[in-house]
């Protein structure tokens, strides 16, 4: 009978594990969302002060990152999250990669050349020029203007968040 009782409390306890740990991806993939959003907006600022343009390469896009995401010298290069850096809810660096124009339509999983996977050292944001997010998850298609962007995440759960400015 103990023993019984003891299987039904480890059981519950099981339950209730998976359901907190579950519940703590969400609060990270929302955060992880709104992060993306905020860098979306930053890009629209961005290009308010620079005619339409947006960082073409990665000389720019460390410019862009330096004085309107983490608003210090720091940049893309971190090896770990100290103060105010640009980073992940778990506390790894965030970091865009440079541009990649985008020429046909195409998967990320493609155009990287490998499956993105949440699980790494950083915390990758694919950054397209000359794009738009495609209708399913993880699709890339050609814009039809230079100043056409895209920026997609791999979330905990490795489904795809995509925004652009379209």
């Amino acid at each position: 009978m103990y023993s019984f009782i003891l299987l039904i409390l480890a059981s519950l306890l099981s339950v209730f594990n998976v359901s907190s740990i579950s519940s703590g991806d969400q609060k990270n993939d929302t955060r992880r969302r709104q992060d993306m959003a905020r860098i979306t907006t930053m890009f629209t600022e961005y290009q308010s002060n620079n005619a339409g343009k947006i960082p073409q390469t990665s000389s720019e896009l460390d410019i862009f990152i330096k004085r309107y995401i983490t608003g210090n010298d720091q940049g893309n290069i971190s090896e770990s999250c100290i103060g105010d850096q640009f980073c992940d809810p778990d506390g790894l660096p965030y970091r865009i990669y440079e541009p990649a124009v985008l020429s046909k339509n195409t998967t990320l999983e493609e155009q990287i050349g490998y499956k993105p996977d949440f699980n790494r050292q950083f915390h990758e944001i694919h950054y397209f020029t000359n794009a738009k997010c495609g209708s399913n998850e993880g699709d890339l298609e050609v814009a039809d203007g230079k100043s056409d962007y895209v920026i997609m995440y791999v979330l905990e759960n490795d489904s795809i968040c995509c925004y652009d400015n379209q």
